[in-house]
């Protein structure tokens, strides 16, 4: 009811804007540490054989994704999910 409606320059009506994403801090592990279960979490990520199938070029890909994230040539609101996977491809690939 507060909420008013404008309309922009390309004629569409605009309700508000969308609220800007907090940056994800990719330095700490995605599952909480604290907790036995976050612990087990991880280490089921840690150890899936599904990183065994990560390629050469996808490991390549993580790597730029994550080092443009970090310096902010990637908006916020880049898909959490896309970033969470880069990491744990960068991550597992790295230990090897």
């Amino acid at each position: 009811m507060g909420e008013t409606a404008s309309t922009a320059s390309s004629g569409l009506t605009v309700y508000g804007t969308l609220p800007i994403a907090p940056r994800i801090d990719l330095s700490k592990p995605y599952f909480d540490q604290s907790t036995y279960l976050g612990r087990v979490r991880h280490f089921i990520q840690v150890t899936s054989p599904l990183n065994l199938f990560v390629t050469n070029k996808g490991l390549e890909d993580a790597k730029t994704l994550i080092s443009d994230y970090n310096a902010g040539k990637i908006p916020a609101n880049t898909n959490p999910a896309k970033l969470w996977r880069a990491k744990e491809s960068k991550s597992r690939k790295a230990g090897c």
